[in-house]
């Protein structure tokens, strides 16, 4: 286990990142080390154990849980998706007056020159395209806006990606609509009796 866990990699820096995660995990104390070697981390292990026996249980999903916890090393490699649908409500603070729909026609124009897909409703504005796309615009939206003399920006976001198939905002909405239509007319030829 603590092979498949730390590989016994020489990293130091790696396995002292995982040593304190280690550490602050199970409220151990451990004396420090100028070098931290997989050694000195499969005796901490080892001395985790040593605390928790008695519960099977909890070691095997004590160890699973690391082995999700410690594999942020390989995290830095991973893609974004490439096509994500976001809903994004970016609130000026500090303005004026209540009315900001100047700020949101601003943005609105910033999105039309971008050339990314997106759709205006009363809440705020969807968009789509690749993640680096739709945070980059939403990036934008909030430097045009300080530019102009807004001081301060609330942004509520909601991004959903899908692997088993591209889904476009339409698809969504027309999804429900057809679920919707087909209970409304199971429901009329009841009524007409």
């Amino acid at each position: 286990m603590v092979n498949r866990l730390f590989s016994f990699s020489n990293d130091h820096q790696f396995l002292w990142q995982k040593r304190n995660c280690l550490l602050n995990l199970f409220n151990l104390s451990y004396p420090p080390t100028i070098v931290c070697t997989a050694r000195c981390t499969a005796l901490l292990i080892s001395r985790i154990i040593d605390r928790i026996k008695g519960s099977p249980t909890l070691i095997e999903s004590t160890m699973a849980d690391l082995a999700e916890n410690v594999t942020f090393r390989q995290c830095a490699h991973l893609a974004t998706p490439d096509h994500v649908t976001a809903d994004f409500c970016l609130i000026p603070m500090g303005t004026p007056t209540a009315s900001v729909s100047q700020h949101i026609a601003n943005i609105q124009k910033l999105l039309a020159a971008s050339g990314i897909k997106y759709s205006m409703h009363s809440a705020g504005t969807t968009l789509e395209g690749s993640w680096e796309e739709v945070t980059k615009v939403i990036g934008q939206a909030h430097t045009l806006l300080h530019n102009q003399g807004v001081v301060r920006i609330q942004t509520d976001i909601r991004i959903g990606s899908r692997t088993d198939k591209v889904q476009s905002m339409e698809d969504k909405v027309s999804a429900v609509e057809k679920i919707l239509q087909a209970d409304s007319d199971a429901v009329k030829p009841a009524a007409e009796e």
